[in-house]
């Protein structure tokens, strides 16, 4: 098995042989700062740095991108490896509180939330799937949360502008942009477990469709890396500047149009908070002035949650075997082999299995299941599963009695959670962490649709696809559920509350729109009468999508940029900010 070190010292003398060193931080570290921008963006993920890129395309513009974190290093361009990033350098490695309804089997009921903390953000340490979700969930937004100009029809020549499909046959459907910066492509490889997976749908009765169609660095921008400890400066209730710390000195840059932030789904309301707008009882209760009054930033907190999944073992060798020294020649050669595969997952199934609710289109999936090739009793799927905060004896008591044992798991993951949490100030010290509490399963609809998905992955791997393989379900109780008949409702409802995981989706805890609880209207702008600032990432998200929201989050950058670059082409009153009155 790989050590992280070794995986990364394996990766960094193959990217010297073969060219293929990411930038150094260096490059981007630009000397000098001034004091005014037109734009200030804190965030340097996907959102961010796509925001950052077509704002400053106006020759006029400047624009101060901020990014808590550093680069990327060679590991995190290996797919294969994404895990391995988990709890490094590139991850802020949050925790939840403890669940009182989840996680029982997770390290103190606790669940790990990471979140990428470097120049691209979580992109940098996801696992490179892009799904865009379903029409009807971005309908929803515009429906029923007052979300004007967000539905499907609206969103999708943004997703388009980014794209550039690379597999012949999907750009030949028109539902992808062919011309933008975001390469997409198929897998390169694929083991027998993927072709498996894809006929023990068919033998289900399900199609094998594209999901995302419909069925289911510039000089006129300033970046600064590891820049963390970020506040918003206000006049009055206009946000003029931000301060951060970098090298252990504070800094202060003004905006003269604009502070948007994009730190994510944690950290955006955190800053939000400190800065003095959100509930008066936590700004009261940490002596931070209020800014505004909006009860709605940090609420709203909706996560995908699966239950560490339905696993099966077989009786040949077809899963992913990292190992071999053929898997990263192949790689750096010719962009081929097992090491192209994203963090083992070789493909997904998205499923329906209860009635969609009154106004939903009829065929929006409420689980995806998602497919790993690689046995989760290996010594890489025991690294990944403790990386998710399993608890060692939990995993010895459950996994490692089949070490040795070829196989693969399948995670059944909730996509429309109705269970909401919060992010919670824990100080005014910008350098403390917020309480992340996502209150997963509690709300009761929650684990009746994730059981549900469970035996829709178990009856997957029941199929003769998988049966001739040698497929056969993990034949032990998890521990904790020995008292329920294996497979019965009661213990994979047992299962699921032990094995909680989360798949780092995160949203919602600056909601757009127009009820109580929202934060930003459609025009992302913060709501309470603040003038000056946004929000841009996907805690604006109203609802959960039906995907994982990389791209989302990209989508939702670029159609920020649009409306931001329409109010400048009518916008001549540039303020400028009195920065000795601030000081």
């Amino acid at each position: 098995m790989f050590t992280k070190a070794q995986a990364l010292a394996v990766t960094q003398l193959l990217a010297v042989m073969f060219a293929k060193l990411p930038v150094h931080e260096d490059y981007y570290d630009i000397p000098e700062l001034s004091d005014y921008y037109d734009f200030i963006i804190v965030g340097g993920g996907s959102a961010g740095a796509l925001l950052a890129n077509r704002l400053s395309s106006r020759p006029s513009l400047r624009v101060l991108l901020l990014e808590a974190g550093g680069v990327e290093d060679t590991l995190n361009a290996v797919p294969l490896m994404a895990t391995l990033s988990l709890q490094g350098p590139q991850d802020w490695a949050y925790w939840t509180e403890q669940q009182k309804n989840a996680c029982l089997a997770l390290t103190e009921q606790r669940s790990p939330w990471p979140r990428g903390k470097a120049l691209g953000g979580c992109s940098v340490i996801n696992f490179m799937l892009y799904v865009r979700g379903h029409p009807d969930d971005y309908n929803r937004w515009s429906r029923d949360h007052g979300a004007t100009g967000w539905d499907w029809e609206n969103v999708l020549p943004f997703f388009k502008k980014f794209e550039d499909q690379t597999d012949i046959r999907l750009a030949a459907s028109g539902m992808y942009g062919v011309d933008g910066e975001m390469i997409l492509s198929s897998p390169a490889s694929n083991t027998p477990l993927a072709r498996a997976f894809l006929n023990a749908g068919k033998e289900l009765g399900y199609d094998i469709v594209d999901y995302n169609a419909g069925d289911m660095i510039v000089e006129r921008v300033s970046v600064r890396p590891a820049a963390g400890d970020t506040q918003v400066l206000f006049e009055g209730k206009r946000a003029v500047g931000v301060e951060f710390m970098k090298e252990g000195r504070m800094h202060t840059a003004f905006a003269t149009r604009e502070v948007i932030l994009s730190a994510g789904v944690i950290e955006s309301p955190h800053l939000l908070l400190l800065s003095g707008i959100g509930p008066r009882e936590q700004l009261d209760k940490f002596d931070i002035p209020v800014i505004a009054e909006l009860p709605g930033v940090g609420e709203n907190l909706a996560e995908h949650v699966y239950p560490g999944g339905v696993s099966a073992t077989i009786t040949r060798k077809m899963d992913i075997d990292i190992t071999p020294f053929a898997g990263p020649l192949l790689f750096y050669t010719q962009n081929k082999g097992p090491w192209t595969i994203p963090g083992g997952v070789e493909t997904v199934a998205f499923v329906q299995t209860e009635p969609p609710a009154n106004g939903t289109a009829e065929d929006v999936p409420d689980i995806e299941i998602v497919l790993f090739s690689m046995s989760p009793a290996s010594q890489e799927g025991e690294r990944f599963m403790l990386d998710i905060g399993l608890d060692s004896k939990a995993y010895d008591g459950y996994y490692l009695p089949l070490r040795g044992s070829h196989g693969y798991n399948l995670a059944p993951i909730l996509l429309h959670p109705k269970s909401r949490g919060v992010v919670r100030l824990q100080s005014a010290d910008p350098s403390v962490p917020p309480a992340i509490d996502p209150r997963y399963l509690s709300h009761p609809d929650d684990l009746r649709v994730i059981v549900k998905g469970m035996k829709a992955a178990a009856r997957i791997a029941e199929t003769a696809a998988f049966r001739r393989l040698g497929s056969r379900l993990w034949p032990r109780h998890f521990p904790g559920c020995e008292a329920h008949l294996l497979w019965s409702d009661p213990y994979l409802a047992c299962v699921a509350r032990h094995f909680t995981a989360a798949l780092w989706h995160p949203s919602g805890t600056c909601k757009m729109g127009t009820g109580d609880n929202a934060v930003v209207d459609p025009q992302l702008r913060v709501l309470g009468g603040v003038k000056g600032l946004r929000v841009v990432d996907a805690s604006v998200m109203p609802e959960p999508l039906s995907a994982h929201l990389n791209g989302p989050a990209m989508m939702i950058a670029e159609k920020a940029a649009h409306m931001i670059l329409q109010d400048v082409g009518t916008d001549v009153d540039r303020l400028v900010p009195d920065a000795a009155a601030i000081a």
